[in-house]
């Protein structure tokens, strides 16, 4: 059965491709923590030439509109990339167990680009803490 889907009351994705890995991430999320996605907010916005179109019931259960939204943040590490949108999500999970100064070196550089900055001092501390944990038998005499 078909019924008359308002297009405004739709999620809109973001999609993001790092490496070989997708993911898709809601607009609304993107624009609560970052100010670079507030200032190009009119760049995701749907145009449509009518506010409602025809889905089944089916299709409305499980509606988001996609858009022609696509990041390619390859220069970023996955890892990075993940525990950033997790973040977002409300999960801190991945960023208290990461133990790779890498990985935390390329989220801050996320953070950065697109100011994301109520997780740096999240990711400084991840780091002191990573610091203070180094076993000094362990380390290369440079």
């Amino acid at each position: 059965m078909s019924s008359v889907v308002n297009v405004r009351s739709l999620e809109t994705a973001v999609v993001i491709k790092c490496d070989s890995n997708i993911e898709a991430v809601s607009l609304n999320i993107l624009l609560k923590h970052s100010n670079v996605f507030n200032t190009l907010e009119n760049r995701f916005k749907f145009h449509a030439t009518s506010d409602k179109i025809v889905a089944s019931d089916e299709d409305k259960a499980s509606a988001i509109m996609i858009l022609n939204s696509f990041l390619d943040w390859s220069c970023y590490k996955y890892e990075a990339v993940k525990m950033l949108l997790d973040f977002m999500k409300g999960y801190k999970s991945m960023l208290d167990e990461c133990k790779s100064f890498s990985i935390l070196k390329s989220l801050l550089e996320v953070c950065t680009t697109y100011e994301i900055s109520e997780l740096v001092p999240c990711i400084a501390a991840k780091m002191e803490q990573l610091v203070t944990t180094i076993d000094v038998d362990n380390m290369i005499d440079a």
